[in-house]
């Protein structure tokens, strides 16, 4: 005996009594009710996507770190006696942390894991927090990746 989908569903599923083989959402198909959330979750992207801070330490210096979307600082800057020189060091990341190779993972004395972001000669532009692990230290070299090309720049040392 041969059984047709439509009428073995509702007996399988009970739920989808209703079930026929063009499901239609408050007069939107599916697919476009997918496509209507897709765009939600687009514009929650561009809400939460990560920024450079600029501050002034309690030496005089200058320095930035780089926040991704959900606040957590992901890395931080060297001191600049200048804040022209921060601002490179921030176009600094931008590019290179979009570049093969920027990356330098290291281990502590305590056993903990964290990264540095160097430049095309070689000098450490940024680094990271501390990690317990590998995994965490790669997660964290992925959002530079991801929020590294940030345009906001949010001066927190108000001169």
């Amino acid at each position: 005996r041969f059984f047709r989908f439509r009428d073995i569903i509702p007996r399988l599923f009970p739920s989808c009594a209703g079930w026929s083989p063009r499901p239609r959402c408050q007069g939107r198909t599916v697919r476009d009710e997918s496509l209507r959330r897709s765009d939600q979750q687009q514009e929650k992207v561009r809400h939460m996507a990560g920024k450079f801070e600029t501050y002034t330490g309690s030496n005089g210096q200058h320095y930035f770190r780089l926040k991704a979307g959900n606040g957590e600082v992901i890395l931080t800057s060297q001191g600049y006696k200048a804040k022209n020189d921060c601002a490179s060091g921030i176009e600094s990341v931008r590019k290179n942390s979009q570049r093969d190779g920027a990356f330098e993972t290291k281990s502590a004395s305590d056993g903990r894991h964290y990264f540095v972001l160097k430049a095309t000669n070689g000098q450490i532009i940024g680094q990271s927090q501390m990690y317990e692990s590998e995994s965490g230290c790669d997660n964290g070299i992925a959002s530079v990746r991801e929020n590294g090309s940030s345009t906001e720049i949010e001066d927190l040392a108000g001169d």
